[in-house]
């Protein structure tokens, strides 16, 4: 970390170096509003952090209450169905499509998990995802990530077999192109959950992205900039400098 340098801490690091703090409650909101001068931290090296930092503290557990009700309200009297294809050998993903299947039942999407072994082939695996284009009960196809090392390679062909209207993870090129293009296409959630989630204006703001995932970083830079930010993208080959200048967005 180098002088000068504004780094982004963890809260329980910030707040070693206040000097000052102060809690009110605006509109509702809970904000913290800390006065911070140069402070000695991590290992004796001094740091220049900004004079006055806003935290804004959201309430995600009420934001994602809402949004279900939201939804179960959407779905109402549709029959909708999500298919989650996994090939199996990822502990995480597990988990993932567990959370998955919880959501869907609490909103009323009917949920299926099509599981496939660990050493499927191509053909195999391909022929389960057009099967599923082709049922019109289903509404909603994912590929589950990551695929086993023989698969890696055809990662993309095989997402590219989904549907784009029923690719629910938007990663299909055919909706990456629209994404990009501004036609009507599908998010990356993770993405669309970042922006939906910033509770302020971001015309004329600056924006540091770190990342440059398909299902992040890229999307992000496009749904920043639509909303008139102005975005530097970050990188493993990015250089020193760039980074810390992003760190100031």
């Amino acid at each position: 970390i180098e002088e000068e340098a504004l780094i982004i801490l963890p809260i329980v690091q910030i707040l070693k170096t206040l000097e000052a703090e102060q809690i009110s409650k605006v509109n509702g909101k809970l904000f913290l509003i800390r006065w911070i001068k140069q402070e000695k931290i991590m290992m004796n090296i001094y740091v220049n952090v900004m004079e006055v930092m806003i935290l804004n503290i959201l309430d995600c557990k009420k934001i994602r209450d809402d949004m279900l009700e939201k939804a179960k309200v959407k779905v109402q009297d549709k029959k909708m169905k999500l298919v989650v294809i996994q090939v199996v050998g990822d502990m995480a993903s597990d988990i993932y499509i567990k959370n998955k299947k919880k959501v869907c039942e609490q909103i009323g999407i009917e949920f299926e998990h099509v599981t496939m072994p660990s050493d499927v082939e191509y053909e195999t695996l391909a022929k389960t995802i057009k099967a599923c284009n082709e049922d019109n009960f289903v509404t909603g196809l994912m590929l589950q990530l990551p695929l086993p090392q023989h698969l890696q390679q055809y990662e993309q062909q095989l997402i590219n077999l989904i549907d784009w209207k029923k690719d629910v993870d938007g990663l299909t090129t055919e909706n990456i192109g629209r994404l990009w293009s501004g036609q009507q296409c599908i998010t990356p959630c993770t993405a669309q959950g970042i922006i939906d989630l910033i509770p302020f204006e971001l015309e004329g703001k600056s924006v540091g992205i770190f990342g440059r995932s398909n299902l992040i970083g890229k999307p992000l830079v496009k749904l920043f900039t639509d909303r008139n930010a102005t975005v530097t993208l970050c990188h493993t080959k990015t250089n020193q400098e760039t980074r810390s200048r992003a760190m100031t967005s």
